[in-house]
């Protein structure tokens, strides 16, 4: 049984990166108002910031693992972790060093960088957390993965191949529910998730895994995933309601994020185990059903998703240092919240793309912010004029300061 070594791009999966990752970007501009009393008092937008919170990253990690099925099909270990590598540190030591000020200490800055779990209040590399699991992830299953591809019959693939070929696509909705309830389970009692550290490590591992093994399959698995698109379509509203309604059955703090056992209450409970069940089932469902509908409706090639596809990732390096400068000029113009926020968005989406357009053309600095080199970014360079070089790196320098003054004043502002 041999993992395929001819799977086509899937352009709704790329189509749900870009989708997510621009996600995030409106969800952090939204977390980081500074009116919070507005943001609290509104049950409505509290009620989907939490649904969300609960399966955009781990659809993110998931669509990293798919990647990671691609990249690996014909490369040796040695060329996948140097792409890795090449992909995921530069950023992550610009934003360490640079934008988080990293430089000025040095020393307690690297410790904290070689912290698994540092806290999420000395955790170096900020919002780049997720940039900084991916990475050890990566690194962590490549024995494993490599394994699996020189003894391809083996009893994980099998599983996971019997899985998906179950009846009405069970396999798929309800094996890596197990695997993610049995992680809840064991480990969220004793510690808070803190942004993928503590238990959330091990959850959104599983997922990064879950996305690999899919697409070892990618035949069986999308013809699963379209045997439980409308029955997931229907399950979907009621796990969402009865997420939403868990305060009126439950009073037991520390259900959602963990580490209750810390407040005096039992670790292993009926409570916390149905809870636990509901929450990894409810975002479960919520990753297959954007698969799902997304392979039926966005598995189509774009000049536009070419584009944006190359331009996301940047953008999400940059957009956070960008939402603190946005929210402080926004803060100067006193507009009514909703405004606000829908004025910011956009400001944001197209401040990440203005940043993309500059950085890819300053060739000594464009792998800090996560531009691919691409064949016709390539050509262009090479066609550059010395004077375009230095117009261009200046135009970062002057992007990088900028985003180091609204880190450096955003806190100060509120």
């Amino acid at each position: 049984m041999n993992p395929p070594t001819n799977l086509s791009r899937r352009h709704d999966i790329d189509w749900l990166r870009v989708i997510l990752f621009s996600l995030l970007i409106w969800f952090h501009f939204v977390i980081f108002q500074p009116d919070r009393q507005w943001l609290e008092s509104s049950t409505l937008t509290g009620s989907v910031l939490d649904v969300l919170h609960q399966w955009r990253l781990a659809a993110l990690f998931l669509i990293s693992g798919m990647g990671t099925a691609f990249a690996f099909r014909r490369r040796t270990w040695w060329q996948y972790l140097r792409g890795r590598v090449t992909r995921l540190v530069p950023p992550l030591l610009l934003v360490t060093y640079v934008l988080q000020f990293g430089l000025f200490e040095p020393v307690q800055t690297t410790q904290r960088l070689f912290s698994l779990f540092p806290g999420i209040n000395a955790m170096p590399y900020g919002h780049l957390w997720f940039v900084f699991n991916l990475l050890i992830y990566s690194t962590l299953l490549l024995p494993l993965f490599l394994i699996l591809r020189q003894k391809p019959n083996n009893m994980i693939l099998n599983s996971v191949r019997r899985a998906l070929n179950m009846p009405w696509g069970l396999g798929l909705l309800l094996l890596p529910v197990m695997m993610l309830w049995l992680n809840g389970v064991l480990f969220k009692p004793w510690l808070p998730g803190e942004v993928g550290m503590w238990w959330e490590f091990s959850h959104y591992l599983l997922y990064f895994a879950c996305g690999y093994f899919l697409l070892c399959f990618p035949e069986d698995y999308f013809v699963a995933l379209e045997r439980l698109r409308w029955p997931l379509t229907v399950l979907l509203p009621v796990l969402v309601w009865c997420y939403l309604k868990r305060h009126e059955v439950l009073d037991m703090p520390g259900l959602v994020e963990g580490g209750w056992a810390l407040k005096g209450y039992p670790a292993f409970s009926l409570e916390s185990t149905l809870f636990t069940l509901l929450q990894v089932l409810h975002g479960w469902t919520w990753c297959l059903f954007l698969f799902a509908w997304a392979a039926v409706l966005l598995n189509r090639p774009s000049r536009l998703l070419d584009y944006l596809n190359q331009a996301i990732f940047s953008s999400y390096v940059v957009h956070q240092p960008l939402i603190y400068v946005i929210v402080i000029m926004l803060g100067a113009w006193a507009l009514p919240a909703g405004t606000n926020i829908l004025v910011g968005i956009a400001i944001t989406s197209l401040s990440c793309l203005l940043v993309y357009e500059v950085v890819k053309r300053a060739k000594f600095v464009r792998l800090g912010f996560g531009v691919q080199l691409t064949p016709q970014l390539a050509q262009y360079t090479a066609q550059q004029t010395v004077w375009a070089g230095l117009f261009f790196h200046c135009c970062t320098l002057v992007l990088v300061v900028l985003m180091m003054w609204g880190f450096g004043t955003y806190w100060q502002f509120l």
